[in-house]
């Protein structure tokens, strides 16, 4: 999502792409943040940081990663984010977008 038109490229869905941009505008005006995305899946963290967070409050679903990202913006650690490329294949997703993005 940090390169123009990568997603969209990499073979993502239209309706996930909107669905991404809607819900990470959403959480970008909740939390103060400038974030491209919150839906990929794919961190990176440093040790120290991770150490402050209360992994035991998490949910146990689809949406830890969110979590993490909302626990190190509440601690006021840095976030740092770096382009990955989109690749889609064949495989089924399970998850339940409106449920996904109701609990996000």
């Amino acid at each position: 999502m940090l390169t123009p038109g990568g997603a969209r490229r990499g073979g993502m869905p239209r309706y996930k792409f909107i669905g991404n941009k809607i819900l990470s505008w959403l959480q970008n005006r909740l939390l103060g943040t400038r974030l491209s995305e919150f839906h990929s899946g794919y961190r990176v963290y440093s040790v120290a940081p991770l150490k402050a967070i209360p992994f035991d409050l998490n949910a146990n679903v689809f949406h830890f990663d969110t979590e993490i990202i909302v626990q190190l913006v509440l601690a006021k650690q840095r976030l740092l984010e770096v382009p990955i490329p989109t690749y889609y294949g064949d495989e089924i997703c399970h998850v339940n977008g409106l449920r996904y993005a109701a609990t996000s």
